[in-house]
């Protein structure tokens, strides 16, 4: 007799593919450590709650850029600023791109 299951493929949500984006942002070690909290709790705090996975996927790299390179909390806050003004498009929801980038400078202010 043929079995014709299929177990339920599960894809994961903007949050979980923005959290693993940023965590494997850098090699094994101490950044890849820092990146790896940070995105934890940006999940906790529901930065990607509101965009799309192709929207968390982009977010998640600007910010591991902006954490690695030193622009950290004044640049996300800045990025954020263009959304909201319209100088920086493309996104599918920019109100949640908006609220990522704000929720991730306070994280990192708090850290």
């Amino acid at each position: 007799m043929k079995n014709n299951y299929c177990p339920p493929i599960t894809i994961p949500g903007p949050s979980r593919i923005a959290a693993d984006r940023l965590a494997t942002a850098a090699r094994p070690g101490t950044v890849r450590d820092i990146l790896t909290d940070y995105a934890d709790q940006l999940t906790t705090a529901g930065a990607f709650a509101d965009v799309t996975a192709r929207d968390a996927r982009a977010i998640a790299a600007v910010m591991a850029w902006d954490c690695c390179h030193g622009g950290e909390s004044t640049a996300l806050r800045q990025r954020a600023a263009a959304v909201t003004a319209g100088a920086w498009g493309g996104w599918d929801s920019p109100t949640g791109v908006v609220r990522a980038f704000t929720i991730a400078a306070t994280v990192l202010d708090a850290l």
